[in-house]
């Protein structure tokens, strides 16, 4: 539109000079090679080319900040499929490492609790609890990328199920319970190296006194999970510091946000519900082994940085905080095992069997979804209209007075620079010396338009020239039915 108003903006003001009482050549030639740099005398005219110029930009950059606007509609109810399953893409990688990393990277990079959420579907509680949502099946958020533009996002609510771990706070550390637990033959322990129970610590990471493991007192039970901490230093054994954590699947809300590329949590509200076992928990052998380097690679106490004379610890420095919160590993670590061994992407073809042979259709299911679907638009603001209807009224303005005032003027459709030469008295070329190479003139030299007709000056002639001159003149006017050349 600014491109479209320009020329005839350009001959308004080449009429509104020619009219003036004593336009300037200067002037005229600016306003031809459309220069608002150009040295002038009159004021308004310098002012006029560089609005001109100004104009453009400034009404984009007026039309971007009245953005951050937003339009939406609601589908109340839409049946789609939830399942135990990771973001589009992470699908059947590994056996469960690469679904561990990214759901707890966002994590560990910004850590926090309460009530935070995390990628696609990480939920932290509080320190001590951690939940791991169902999320929507891969093919149905394709779905919705696929129809969306850049601007829209979408967010889907809906009741799903989530991998849940929270510390156990009833924890007895009695001798005679700890003697029951390691003597039992079905007790799993997690870990490298010597003494027993087995650690992380001797070969994973460089630390010659601390030690680290996990222990499954049931080695098919997965939701029972120990946690112990001990310093060889002090004399300590895996029993004198230990955490017990119960991994359970439980009733949750959550709210996705789906934009073109990308999908997030933005929501989790749990409904203090808990969903029956049917043995997936409780009744699934699945080894752990690998993610016990992850269990000393997420715990700060083994940070060497940390004992670094360079490391300068801030209170409010996330990337220096250390933060650990083992709920969050274990229900990382339960959650990614469960998504790469039982999840909906690794049944059996044609059955509900997963790769072992075990079924577990409860990890894939129909529910209700509230769908809203957002687009980014213009704030509603009055402002709006000022700037998209500047530029037509500009060159409306324009077309009317080139309607009203042109006819009588001796402003032509191609007037021009040529226009200039071949009209200009000869006479009065002299005012031009000394400009053939720079031109720049020594002194302002006006312009008056005059109508010639046999050589002499005389109204209503069929001839425009233009006289240079020093003194202020206004311009004739063209009489209507003379054909002017």
């Amino acid at each position: 539109m600014a491109g479209c108003a320009k020329i005839p903006l350009r001959r308004l003001f080449l009429i509104w000079i020619a009219e003036s009482t004593s336009p300037s050549l200067q002037s005229l030639d600016a306003v031809i090679r459309n220069d608002p740099t150009a040295v002038l005398k009159d004021w308004r005219i310098s002012g006029i080319l560089n609005s001109v110029v100004i104009l453009s930009p400034a009404l984009s950059v007026a039309y971007k900040s009245l953005g951050g606007g937003h339009s939406h509609y609601v589908q109340l109810s839409d049946t789609v499929q939830i399942g135990l399953t990771g973001p589009p893409g992470t699908q059947n990688l590994g056996f469960g490492l690469s679904q561990f990393i990214n759901a707890t990277l966002p994590w560990f990079k910004d850590p926090g609790f309460p009530n935070r959420v995390y990628g696609f579907n990480l939920y932290i509680a509080a320190a001590d609890e951690t939940a791991l949502l169902d999320g929507p099946m891969p093919n149905y958020v394709e779905d919705i990328q696929s129809s969306m533009n850049l601007e829209q996002s979408t967010t889907i609510t809906a009741d799903v199920a989530a991998v849940v771990c929270q510390q156990n706070l009833q924890l007895s550390n009695s001798t005679h319970q700890l003697a029951t637990i390691f003597n039992d033959p079905n007790a799993t322990y997690r870990g490298y190296g010597s003494p027993n129970p087995p650690t992380v610590a001797n070969t994973w990471v460089n630390e010659q006194w601390n030690r680290l493991s996990m222990l499954l007192p049931d080695s098919h039970n997965m939701s029972n999970i120990l946690v112990g901490s001990w310093s060889l230093r002090l004399g300590e054994t895996f029993g004198d510091h230990l955490w017990q954590y119960t991994v359970s699947r439980q009733n949750y809300t959550g709210t996705w946000r789906i934009t073109k590329s990308s999908i997030q949590l933005i929501d989790a509200v749990s409904k203090n519900l808990t969903v029956p076992d049917t043995g997936i928990l409780g009744n699934n052998s699945r080894s752990l082994d690998l993610y016990t380097a992850a269990l000393a690679e997420y715990d700060w106490r083994f940070r060497n940085s940390s004992d670094s004379p360079d490391f300068v610890l801030h209170d409010k420095d996330k990337y220096g905080a250390r933060i650990k919160s083992d709920s969050t590993f274990i229900a990382s670590m339960i959650w990614s095992r469960l998504a790469a061994t039982d999840g909906p992407e690794n049944w059996a073809p044609g059955t509900s069997l997963g790769i072992f042979g075990d079924s577990h259709p409860e990890l894939q299911y129909d529910t209700d979804v509230k769908r809203e679907v957002w687009a980014t638009t213009i704030r509603p603001n009055w402002a709006i209209a000022i700037v998209l209807a500047l530029n037509p009224a500009l060159l409306l303005a324009s077309l009317l007075f080139r309607i009203i005032v042109w006819p009588s003027s001796p402003i032509g459709e191609g007037f021009g620079l040529v226009s200039l030469l071949a009209s200009t008295r000869e006479d009065s070329r002299v005012l031009l010396r000394g400009a053939g190479f720079s031109g720049k003139l020594r002194q302002p030299v006006l312009v008056r338009f005059s109508t010639m007709e046999n050589g002499q000056v005389a109204k209503g002639a069929a001839k425009i020239v233009t006289e240079l001159t020093r003194r202020s003149q206004k311009s004739e006017r063209l009489s209507k039915g003379v054909l002017y050349s």
